[in-house]
């Protein structure tokens, strides 16, 4: 069993873990010990605080990550009552949007049933009820990502399974 993620299925496997594997490299952040040590870099990088943030079931329903853009702060939601694993895995994929310099990934409002901050941008037009293939490809690489970063955050890029098979 390979410790290392497989990229996800579609016409662009091998570029999405390429542009993945580069965008980590270039970002500083392997060997990052801590989810805060990530956040901290794409911070850096990004120019503006993030924020995580947790929602409860009754604002959040069925999704379990979201990121919104503000002029001041970027802002990372998580559903509080998902496993804290989970947590760093939702976390870790809106990080990956910001760090491959996705546009903010924010439905419309009233798909969410959210209230959100003054100022919030929506990168989405209103109304819009399908992923296109270029938002599909943004999930894709952000999800793949996330699996990078949590399993380093898991075992260590020095985990010696990893010296051996790796």
């Amino acid at each position: 069993m390979s410790l290392t993620p497989e990229p996800p299925a579609g016409d662009r496997t091998d570029s999405i873990a390429r542009d993945v594997h580069a965008a980590i490299t270039a970002g500083g952040l392997n060997g990052l010990p801590t989810l805060a040590a990530i956040i901290d870099r794409v911070a850096t990088l990004h120019g503006k605080p993030i924020r995580l943030e947790q929602v409860g079931d009754a604002e959040w329903g069925s999704l379990t990550g979201l990121w919104v853009e503000t002029p001041a702060v970027s802002r990372i939601f998580t559903r509080r009552t998902d496993p804290v694993a989970y947590q760093v895995v939702c976390a870790l994929h809106e990080v990956m949007h910001i760090l491959l310099n996705h546009p903010s990934c924010l439905p419309t409002i009233s798909e969410l049933g959210l209230s959100l901050p003054p100022g919030a941008r929506r990168a989405r037009n209103a109304g819009s009820a399908f992923i296109s293939r270029v938002q599909a490809s943004y999930e894709s690489e952000a999800e793949f990502g996330a699996r990078v970063l949590a399993q380093a955050l898991l075992h260590g890029l020095e985990d010696p399974v990893e010296r051996r098979f790796g």
